[in-house]
């Protein structure tokens, strides 16, 4: 019995490889629409007022990206739990499998915002203001990959960076599949952004650890923005956007 059979007592599964984003792109999470999203909240028993914990099998990985869908879409109260399932199994708390699917049976009623999105930027905005932008760009992937050292792990990607983006790996934010402690987190921000409430932009390979970042900075009280495509939109080799390497730092 592997943990990926095991879940929480009544939790349900919010599949950021399926449902929970849009098939219909070539492009990895890809936000679902506006429509879609409500359907698939629904289905989970969610509505605005609803209170919301976000657990992951990998630690912080992938569940600030939950934490930012479902902030965007207008659900009030959303928290992470700072950890991984093992965790909760090692301190001897109870799991049940998981049903394939299950849908909660306390179906609500739930309108997503508006403007559910509208807390990031496209590429068309970052292309259009270039060099003249004046907001920090956060780069939250590997170093290796964020210097163009290694192969991109998507095929039709260049390797590199944003040009003028500053590397703060999503990984440095955590230790032991928790987030590091709020002076750290602090630190961590005042070292690469000049000071600890800085606004900035964050992204990543396909749109998901960057949340880890803006999560984290939103502990401390500082407000980033996603850039929803990263670098599998950015970096796309037909795509022609400038790149800076190691060499170009």
């Amino acid at each position: 019995m592997g943990i990926s059979e095991l879940k929480i007592p009544t939790a349900q599964r919010f599949d950021l490889d399926a449902e929970m984003s849009d098939s219909s792109s070539d492009i990895p999470h890809t936000l679902p629409t506006r429509k879609e999203f409500e359907k698939q909240l629904r289905t989970l028993g969610i509505d605005n007022y609803s209170l919301v914990v976000v657990y992951g099998k990998r630690g912080m990985d992938s569940t600030p990206r939950a934490w930012w869908m479902l902030k965007s879409a207008g659900v009030q109260n959303v928290s992470l739990a700072n950890g991984e399932l093992a965790a909760w199994i090692a301190a001897g708390n109870r799991t049940e499998f998981w049903e394939d699917k299950a849908a909660s049976q306390n179906k609500r009623n739930i309108t997503v915002s508006s403007s559910f999105g509208s807390n990031s930027v496209n590429m068309q905005w970052l292309r259009a203001r270039g060099s003249q932008l004046e907001i920090p760009i956060v780069d939250a992937r590997s170093i290796e990959r964020y210097h163009g050292e290694v192969e991109e792990p998507h095929k039709g990607l260049n390797r590199g960076h944003i040009p003028g983006a500053i590397n703060i790996p999503f990984t440095t934010l955590q230790a032991n599949g928790q987030l590091v402690s709020l002076d750290q987190l602090r630190s961590i921000f005042d070292q690469h952004l000049g000071c600890a409430n800085r606004p900035f932009i964050a992204y990543c390979g396909s749109r998901v650890t960057a949340c880890v970042v803006l999560f984290a900075a939103s502990l401390i009280g500082q407000h980033g923005l996603l850039y929803d495509g990263s670098w599998s939109k950015w970096g796309r080799q037909d795509y022609d956007n400038p790149v800076a390497t190691k060499d170009e730092v």
